[in-house]
């Protein structure tokens, strides 16, 4: 039986202001560590180590922020991206590591307010005027 075709995906969206070019933003996935990134036209793709995958979307018409809880921002959308873990992780590179570091890299290379959120509804990190932020992990 082959599994790979049921494994899971979990979709993760970078929403962010004009500001964050193409440019910029193939800068940020290589200061993250991404291993292949590509440019061609408005588009850029990223692999990272894990197997996380990122690449542009147009988001046509619409600039309203999707995220859920958009930690009090309110921005015109000009950059959607999307981040796909799927299927289980290369040696002992973990997905959600290669996340954080592009959140980094993106607040470095860039002043865009942004949102980094699991599927729109849980906001993982933002970038406001006061800097990058981070959810907080619950207490056990």
């Amino acid at each position: 039986m082959d599994t790979n075709r049921y494994q899971v995906g979990l979709d993760i969206y970078i929403e962010a202001e004009d500001s964050l070019t193409l440019s910029k933003l193939e800068r940020a996935a290589t200061m993250a560590g991404a291993s292949e990134v590509t440019v061609e036209g408005n588009e850029l793709t990223a692999r990272f180590a894990s197997g996380l995958m990122l690449w542009t979307v147009d988001k046509p018409g619409d600039r309203r922020l999707c995220a859920e809880d958009t930690k009090g921002l309110a921005f015109s959308v000009g950059r959607l991206c999307h981040l796909r873990i799927k299927g289980p992780t290369v040696g002992e590179t973990c997905p959600f590591g290669e996340i954080e570091q592009l959140a980094k890299s993106i607040a470095q290379v860039c002043p865009s307010s942004f949102v980094i959120s699991f599927q729109f509804e849980q906001t993982l990190y933002w970038r406001d005027r006061s800097g990058l932020h981070c959810r907080e992990e619950p207490t056990r």
